[in-house]
């Protein structure tokens, strides 16, 4: 728990960032006024504040498997909630094991992302903090994470993850999706495959880890709710490790 106010401080320190980059950019941008007309008196406040966004979603999955680990062997609900403002987003995130004898919370994962739109591109870069309640030693670890994605055909992205506490190592995520509408009333069909590569993280060898490949299905259920289905198998490639998992789930967002 001592390192809370580091994450805090983290986070309000890519929050200083992210203002200054767009007051800076908002100035530069600024036209020298030529015109004679008289210029309206009343501010535009709705073009002068940030635009703030907010999401909640509640997924119920048949297991908790994480980058190849079956971390939760059980039922889970993971609520989440975000909050978001000029390309900065903070998650809030829970794992609740609900079908086991080790029934309960068993972990927060706090996560600051700054993501910058580059003409077709995305780059982003976060932290994460990782909280564990019902360990005795190693209860917090930290994460640092780049990444870049395309937004066109395949939608593919690569993110690098850096472990700096307990779980010290690096994780390559390599991964593609596509959506696809398949009704005039809003549902969509997603397919996507991720390819892991650990070294050190969380575990003692370093080699290509885990292939997941799944599908989800999205319903809109009003203007501002969606239910999405997923199927998902987790194909262990090192199988000293983890095993292979199937799992599935049921997602509740709120927008």
């Amino acid at each position: 728990m001592r390192r809370w106010p580091w994450a805090l401080l983290f986070a309000t320190a890519i929050a200083i960032v992210a203002m200054a980059q767009v007051s800076l950019a908002q100035t530069a941008a600024a036209p020298v006024a030529v015109s004679t007309a008289q210029a309206s008196p009343v501010p535009d406040a709705a073009a002068a504040d940030p635009v703030v966004e907010w999401g909640a979603s509640i997924p119920f999955v048949s297991a908790y498997v994480w980058r190849g680990f079956v971390v939760a062997d059980a039922a889970c609900f993971q609520p989440t909630a975000s909050v978001a403002v000029r390309g900065l987003t903070i998650t809030t995130w829970f794992n609740v094991i609900a079908g086991s004898d080790d029934a309960g919370w068993s972990e927060h994962d706090l996560i600051v992302d700054y993501t910058l739109p580059v003409g077709g591109w995305t780059v982003s870069a976060g932290y994460t903090n990782y909280y564990f309640p019902t360990i005795t030693d190693g209860k917090v670890s930290n994460e640092f994470y780049g990444g870049v994605g395309w937004s066109g055909l395949l939608s593919p992205t690569v993110t690098i993850y850096q472990d700096v506490s307990v779980g010290a190592g690096t994780y390559l995520s390599a991964g593609v999706s596509q959506s696809f509408p398949v009704s005039k009333s809003g549902i969509t069909i997603a397919p996507a495959a991720t390819i892991g590569y650990n070294h050190h993280q969380w575990v003692a060898g370093t080699g290509w880890s885990d292939l997941n490949v799944g599908v989800t299905v999205t319903l809109p259920a009003g203007k501002h709710v969606d239910i999405a289905a997923s199927f998902n198998y987790s194909k262990s490639l090192q199988p000293d490790w983890f095993p292979s998992r199937g799992y599935s789930g049921i997602t509740f967002v709120v927008h």
